[in-house]
């Protein structure tokens, strides 16, 4: 039986060690990759890192013209993105919200690309497991990984079809 402070707490406790999983396979590499960006170090040198501070964004800051066009062309790619982005969304809102004939076609055909995408991946996977074009079922009977029975792929008993 669980304690009262247990009872209290559980709606953090039970997700805890899936966070603390998580965080750790997000954390550890970044503050490793962090860690490492301060010493300088070669993948075929046999000697360890030797740990330099920050001059490797000196480096990079102060001496490198390539990186700093980058930076600049990237803030103002994103700068450009995000304005127009923004200006658009809401000229669409502001159009979608008045009435007007052909309204719900509009709107269907602004809202086609984000149907489009997951109705592709679908017709790709009853493709792939399709059971005699498939490439699943080809591979599995190439392997002699077939189960007994690969109907339920292609059945559609249970499926509440009458």
């Amino acid at each position: 039986m669980l304690s009262r402070w247990a009872h209290r707490h559980a709606s953090w406790l039970f997700p805890a060690p899936a966070v603390v999983l998580v965080a750790t396979i997000i954390v550890y590499p970044i503050a490793y990759t962090g860690w490492m960006s301060l010493h300088e170090w070669f993948a075929s040198s046999l000697t360890g890192p030797r740990f330099i501070g920050l001059a490797n964004y000196g480096k990079i800051v102060l001496g490198d013209a390539r990186f700093r066009e980058a930076v600049v062309r990237t803030l103002y790619f994103t700068t450009l993105a995000v304005a127009a982005e923004t200006l658009l969304g809401v000229a669409m809102a502001l159009l979608f919200n008045r009435e007007f004939w052909g309204r719900g076609l509009l709107r269907t055909l602004a809202i086609l690309p984000m149907v489009a995408t997951p109705t592709a991946i679908a017709l790709v996977f009853v493709m792939m497991y399709h059971p005699t074009l498939g490439a699943c079922p080809r591979f599995a009977g190439r392997t002699r990984a077939r189960p007994p029975s690969m109907r339920w792929r292609s059945s559609t008993s249970g499926s509440g079809r009458r």
